[in-house]
């Protein structure tokens, strides 16, 4: 196969999804026999989903699998849903399901929710500060991962995709891995405080993609991820990390002067209405087609300086500022208060 699948333990344990596989090794041998077949220049993409999501859950059957929902090779239609019930991340990314020749693609699943009522009814605020601390454990199962690709394909460097607390997740795994091994990172919509991702900017390079439409669930993050892990920062999908350096990248992916700068490359994002979303940084096929891009072609015309000196804008316009327009805001009394302290937060 050219799209590989492996789940992570709560402690760590890597196994094969593959019901006919008992062997945790089961991916292992897959990838023997792929690293034979696998041309030379062929991409390595490794994904990583976030929140809610959980593979191993007792009870929660298929319909949180990661690997039969998100990392599917075979055609998803997109549909005008905030939460698409499927999507084909591998697809989207080039890849096929049996074909070498497309490259490889590691489908990592990890426990990204708790085996609890509150987690089944999907409001389980200190259930997600409890999945937030254990991305911290599914970053070192996915540090083995990718280690397990360095060794057996030996040169090449890693691609990453991660959407929401999936960036957690990566940049934990890249804090223990070696320089050289990783190549570009592409972090949706990261569920990350910036103070965090500073410390642990990896030697790769990194397009951390914000939105306007996923303010709420940036606040959401904010509000019930553990107290203290802030470190005094904000989450990255306020304002990204322009302080990281010339390998990080934040691109504010619903500014109108980066959808008229994709347009003019031939990348239509979706024009559809307006609305709040977790979700649209790959729903959008447009979108897609750029992190197949990145991720694909690893020449040097889509690299973090390459885009730069091309003209991406790099603007991040405040929170808010996409939904203010769309809501009717008092303007009296205390309600103006209220908006100006709004203002002040953006």
């Amino acid at each position: 196969m050219a799209v590989l699948r492996v789940n992570a333990s709560r402690d760590g344990t890597l196994a094969s999804p593959d019901a006919d596989h008992a062997s945790g090794r089961a991916w292992d041998a897959g990838l023997d026999v792929l690293a034979t077949r696998l041309p030379a220049d062929a991409p390595v993409t490794v994904m990583i989903h976030g929140y809610r999501y959980a593979p191993l859950a007792r009870g929660l059957g298929r319909c949180h699998d990661p690997q039969r929902l998100l990392y599917r090779a075979d055609p998803v239609r997109p549909v005008a849903r905030r939460r698409p019930p499927e999507a084909a991340w591998a697809h989207g990314l080039g890849y096929s399901e049996h074909d070498p020749a497309d490259g490889l693609a590691l489908g990592f699943g990890w426990q990204a929710r708790e085996d609890r009522l509150g987690a089944l009814q999907g409001i389980d605020p200190a259930g997600f500060a409890s999945v937030y601390r254990g991305a911290e454990r599914a970053g070192a199962a996915l540090a083995a991962a990718i280690r397990r690709l360095g060794a057996a394909l030996p040169g090449r460097r890693i691609g990453i995709f991660a959407h929401s607390l999936g960036a957690r997740v990566a940049l934990a795994a890249a804090s223990e891995l070696p320089a050289g091994l990783l190549g570009r990172m592409v972090f949706l919509g990261a569920a990350e405080f910036a103070g965090i991702a500073r410390e642990r900017v990896p030697e790769a390079e990194v397009y951390n993609v914000i939105s306007r439409r996923n303010d709420v669930y940036d606040m959401l993050f904010r509000t019930f991820a553990p107290r203290g892990a802030a470190q005094g920062s904000l989450p990255l999908g306020f304002a990204g990390l322009p302080e990281a350096g010339a390998r990080w990248l934040d691109i504010q992916l619903d500014h109108e002067a980066v959808r008229g700068w994709m347009r003019r490359r031939g990348i239509a994002l979706d024009p559809g209405p307006w609305r709040i979303s977790h979700w649209n940084f790959y729903s959008d096929p447009g979108a897609m087609t750029l992190w197949r891009s990145i991720l694909r072609d690893r020449t040097a015309a889509w690299s973090v300086e390459s885009l730069r000196a091309a003209g991406l804008p790099g603007a991040i316009e405040p929170r808010w500022a996409l939904m203010r327009p769309r809501v009717p805001w008092p303007r009296r009394g205390l309600a103006a208060g209220a908006e100006e302290a709004v203002q002040g937060q953006a």
